[in-house]
């Protein structure tokens, strides 16, 4: 988890937090602190709240960003695409879909509306022809070790286990996991040497 990510979990915990307070929780240095703020600041996704010695910084909340959000003109096809494959879930739990959940989402990471939605149908593109009847992606192309001796462990950004493999397996798709990063841990004995295991692709639902 990077220092950033460390950051924005820790604003969802406490609410309201000063650059002394953030670098204890974190470790980090407080100039690495006052960086990762002024990237935030940037970003739209907190404000500064008070003023030197006592300031704060907060998570902007999702009223405070949406009215100075607007839909840019869209082509019909791109108008569909959103509507159709475009969801998000603010703060409080509301369910935002289609165009302007997603003008939203780019006014808090400080993206550019036209630059990201042309990125968002590549990536679908390139996934086209990868679902299964079941509509899923396939993962691990192939999985080959000794079971119950070798296992291979998805993990989420926490550390926490979402999913366990072991033994024979192809074409199998992981559990799916919250958050901007996971690991993959094997863990091997000596009695057999061979090749383990396979990625051929990642899924990321936004």
């Amino acid at each position: 988890m990077t220092i950033k990510e460390h950051a924005l979990t820790l604003f969802d915990d406490y609410k309201e937090l000063t650059v002394k307070e953030l670098a204890a929780k974190t470790n980090a240095s407080k100039q690495m602190i006052h960086h990762v703020l002024n990237e935030l600041l940037s970003k739209r996704m907190i404000q500064k709240l008070g003023r030197t010695p006592k300031t704060s910084y907060r998570l902007v909340e999702i009223e405070d960003l949406s009215q100075d959000v607007k839909v840019p003109h869209l082509k019909e096809q791109e108008s569909l695409l959103l509507n159709d494959l475009f969801l998000m879930v603010d703060e409080t739990g509301n369910l935002l879909k289609g165009a302007p959940a997603f003008a939203l989402w780019c006014a808090q990471r400080g993206l550019s509306f036209q630059k990201t939605l042309d990125e968002f149908d590549s990536t679908l593109q390139n996934y086209k022809g990868l679902y299964d009847e079941h509509g899923n992606i396939n993962g691990t192309e192939k999985l080959l070790n000794t079971k119950g001796y070798d296992k291979i462990w998805i993990e989420n950004a926490a550390g926490e286990r979402v999913d366990e493999l072991s033994g024979r397996s192809e074409s199998y798709v992981t559990e799916y996991f919250e958050g901007s990063s996971g690991r993959i841990r094997f863990s091997s004995d000596y009695s057999v040497n061979s090749w383990g295991f396979l990625v051929t692709r990642v899924q990321v639902i936004r």
